[in-house]
């Protein structure tokens, strides 16, 4: 046996019925595959740039080994996981190209700390300063007076790309980027499948009020990511259209900032079993309403002149 075995497992440990068996190394044997300089030099020398093929002679010439017999056990004990060959020529697999684009992005290189700083935003629920911070490989964005806010990963060589000055703008886009995988479906962490549902109302008894909520969680890992039903009804494409429509741009920076923006921004919920919240955005003259449903999903939209019921 060579550590390979099928693998039809799905949600938490159970069966995925109809779905198609696929075959799962040992996690440690595959990544013991990587416990040699020269072969991740080999990585990178077919990572650069994404989509290079080499001969074996041009892969040897970049990698820094002049025993021809050494480098060809190094290279033979990555194919078929993280190299290819195709015609004479190698590649990166799949797996190949994401291990060298872990080495850019600093995924497991890198440690990076950036002290807390303003970002010029203020929350949307009490009206105190946001604020940016990072460790751990960890984004935080939080209000300085009641604490609220996103926790996400971010991965450091981000860090060395832009000005700090340009980091919570960033990290708000990259966070949009992780929302977007949520809402389709995909575990940010595992690609596994995520199912969502709203787990909370809106909070009209608070002080100040706090909005619906939802959860999705990975049927594969467990992740569970919360999302807020104005977020959810945001990332709909015809309340996308009537944002850029009235000239705001929801991709520059954190929602929050552009419902602060517009004339009024209004949740309640239009049931309660089940649970359905219902996200209005209003802007000169118009409005565009939604309904998010139990699935966390938007069931309804639809635009309207703000003076009409």
């Amino acid at each position: 046996m060579d550590g390979r075995e099928p693998d039809d497992i799905g949600a938490h440990g159970q069966p995925v019925e109809g779905s198609q068996p696929v075959e799962r190394r040992s996690p440690a044997a595959v990544f013991k595959l990587l416990a040699s300089e020269t072969r991740v030099e080999i990585l990178e020398a077919l990572g650069d740039p994404p989509g290079t093929t080499r001969s074996f002679s041009a892969l040897f010439d970049a990698v820094e080994m002049r025993d021809s017999g050494n480098f060809t056990y190094h290279l033979n004990e990555l194919l078929g996981t993280f190299v290819r060959k195709q015609d004479e020529e190698y590649r990166l697999t799949h797996a190949g190209e994401q291990v060298v684009g872990s080495i850019h992005a600093g995924t497991y290189t890198t440690e990076a700390a950036i002290e807390s700083t303003r970002t010029g935003d203020t929350c949307q629920l009490c009206g105190g300063a946001l604020v940016f911070e990072y460790a751990d490989e960890t984004a935080r964005v939080y209000c300085e007076d009641c604490g609220k806010g996103r926790t996400f990963s971010f991965p450091p060589g981000c860090l060395s790309e832009y000005d700090s000055g340009e980091l919570p703008a960033v990290s708000a886009r990259w966070y949009r980027t992780h929302v977007q995988r949520i809402l389709d479906g995909f575990c940010p962490l595992c690609a596994g499948r995520m199912a969502g549902e709203l787990s909370r109302g809106v909070r009209t008894d608070r002080t100040p009020p706090e909005p619906a909520l939802a959860t999705f969680e990975c049927e594969r890992c467990g992740n569970v990511r919360t999302v807020s039903a104005a977020t959810i009804a945001t990332f709909h494409p015809v309340v996308e259209g009537f944002l850029f429509e009235h000239g705001f741009d929801p991709r520059e920076g954190p929602h929050s900032t552009v419902w602060e923006e517009l004339d009024d921004s209004a949740e309640r919920e239009r049931s309660t079993d089940p649970l359905t919240v219902e996200v209005a955005f209003t802007h000169g003259g118009e409005t565009v309403v939604t309904t998010v449903g139990p699935d966390a999903t938007v069931t309804s939209v639809q635009r309207k002149s703000a003076t009409r019921d």
